[in-house]
């Protein structure tokens, strides 16, 4: 009787089985390279920096201010300055602000998915607080276009913490970000206008890039939205009786001067009511 040997045959097998397992492992390895490429590409193609110009409501005048967006987040910075005191004068309109910031200035980080943000706002000099709010913003989509910067935009409307806004966003950059608390639109926001003209927000420029840096958060006192409100509100009376001692002061020894006071007794608020 012939015997044969069948160690050739399983050690056959076992290498074919070896290699299909190593060509798996290989076109798996392959996929995953692909998809951390493909999903790295598209962060890259939606990721950019855009600059706008913005004027809240209480403002005098327009700042500058810096988006810079990812397709999960975006960070917002206006009213940088060198110093903690920012006094802003224009002679020929005889109109004038008090700004009080620092270096980092005021931000606002969004967690675009989750609607989540980390505000840094300045209730009075070198007093910096640090609340979280969160929004989501019931937009309705108009069916009309212009060309805002050079981009094609789409207009869209909503009714956000007691004003009307209309926004338009680009539809070539499908991105939800959007300048200060505003976002969650099928495109970059680059402009906001408020119903009373009391919040203007319009985009200067726009960098679409590969790669961007984000800031870091700055420090700050944390606090509440609702308990940041109250020193807000506070810091505001106290700035109002100021200015009346000072009238009077000037007034009592000038009496044939003539001054206006057009400082509104009630503080001036971007965000009238709240969810």
């Amino acid at each position: 009787m012939k015997t044969h040997d069948l160690s050739g045959c399983y050690m056959g097998s076992l290498k074919i089985i070896k290699n299909k397992l190593m060509k798996k492992s290989i076109l798996l390895l392959l996929i995953s390279f692909y998809l951390i490429n493909a999903k790295s590409q598209t962060q890259a193609e939606y990721t950019g920096i855009a600059n706008y110009s913005i004027r809240l409501a209480g403002d005098v005048f327009l700042f500058d201010s810096e988006l810079i967006f990812t397709d999960t987040k975006s960070s917002f910075v206006y009213k940088k300055y060198k110093n903690t005191k920012w006094l802003r004068e224009a002679e020929d309109e005889l109109k004038g602000q008090t700004i009080y910031t620092d270096s980092n200035g005021y931000q606002i980080f969004t967690d675009l998915i989750s609607k989540k943000l980390v505000v840094r706002e300045f209730c009075s000099e070198k007093q910096a607080f640090i609340y979280k709010d969160k929004v989501n913003i019931k937009w309705q989509l108009e069916n009309e276009q212009k060309e805002i910067e050079g981009l094609k935009c789409a207009k869209a409307s909503t009714h956000f913490r007691g004003r009307n806004y209309t926004a338009w966003y680009a539809l070539e950059v499908p991105s939800s970000a959007g300048p200060w608390k505003f976002n969650g639109l099928p495109g970059l926001i680059v402009k906001v206008e408020e119903s009373k003209n009391e919040v203007f927000i319009v985009l200067k420029s726009l960098k679409i890039a590969t790669q961007t840096k984000m800031p870091k958060l700055a420090h700050g006192t944390e606090t509440s939205l609702k308990e940041f409100l109250k020193n807000m509100d506070a810091a505001y009376k106290e700035a109002v009786v100021k200015n009346e001692v000072a009238i009077s002061q000037l007034q009592a020894e000038f009496p044939d001067l003539e001054i206006n006071n057009n400082m509104p007794v009630k503080r001036p608020a971007t965000e009238l009511e709240f969810e």
